[in-house]
């Protein structure tokens, strides 16, 4: 998801509610899930290939340290 014009702060909180609503539906069957959200700010000069690195990073953190988190 791409927030423009979103300070960090408040996309957390968008982030934090997003993974709160997403945990406690109940899909097809009774099935629960979870979901891991990464979160990066766009610093000066920086282009659209570095800004998915530093996501893929924060992937693979979730997928080593556990899931239903909320990381920037």
């Amino acid at each position: 998801m791409i927030m423009p014009e979103t300070y960090l702060a408040n996309a957390k909180k968008i982030a934090s509610r997003i993974r709160k609503e997403f945990q406690k539906h109940a899909f097809n069957h009774g099935i629960k899930l979870t979901v891991s959200l990464g979160l990066v700010e766009l610093s000066e000069n920086e282009d659209a290939n570095s800004i998915f690195k530093r996501l893929d990073r924060l992937l693979y953190d979730f997928k080593n340290s556990g899931r239903n988190k909320l990381s920037f």
